[in-house]
C-alpha cells in the first residue's frame, strides 16, 4: 500500500514535469525545494519527490535522485528515467559522495545555527 502511494506520487510528479519541459530541459521553476523548508538549496533535493536527499545517486543523464526513491520508481514504472524518459537501469546510478558530504555539512550548519529567540509577548 505504501509502495503504491509512493509510486502514484512519483508518477504524478513525473507527468507534471513532463508537461513543463522547455527546449533547455525542465523549467527551473519546476525544480522543487524541500517541502516546508525554502532554505534548502535545490541541488540537495530529489528530482522526483522534492525531498532533501540522504543517499544521492546520479543517473547517466546527470540527474540526481534519492537512492530509495529512484529504485522504487524503476521498480514501479520500468527502466525509464522519470526526467528524460530514456532507458535507465539501477546499474546506471552512481552514488554522489561529494553531494552527500555537502548535504551533511549543510544539515550540521543548520542544526548548529542559533535559533531565533521567541518573543513571549508577541501575540
Amino acid at each position: 500500500e505504501r509502495l503504491a502511494a509512493a509510486a502514484a506520487a512519483a508518477s504524478s510528479s513525473m507527468s507534471t514535469r513532463a508537461e513543463s519541459k522547455s527546449e533547455g530541459g525542465l523549467a527551473a521553476a519546476h525544480v522543487p525545494k524541500a517541502p516546508g523548508d525554502p532554505s534548502v538549496p535545490k541541488e540537495f533535493v530529489c528530482a522526483i519527490n522534492g525531498h532533501m536527499m540522504k543517499e544521492p545517486v546520479r543517473s547517466a543523464f546527470g540527474h540526481v535522485f534519492e537512492k530509495s526513491t529512484i529504485e522504487l520508481w524503476l521498480e514501479s514504472n520500468g527502466q525509464v528515467c522519470p526526467i528524460t524518459h530514456e532507458t535507465l537501469t539501477a546499474d546506471q546510478l552512481t552514488p554522489d559522495d561529494e553531494l552527500r558530504s555537502r548535504i551533511i555539512r549543510f544539515q550540521i550548519q543548520k542544526s548548529s545555527a542559533p535559533a531565533e529567540e521567541e518573543d513571549l509577548y508577541d501575540f
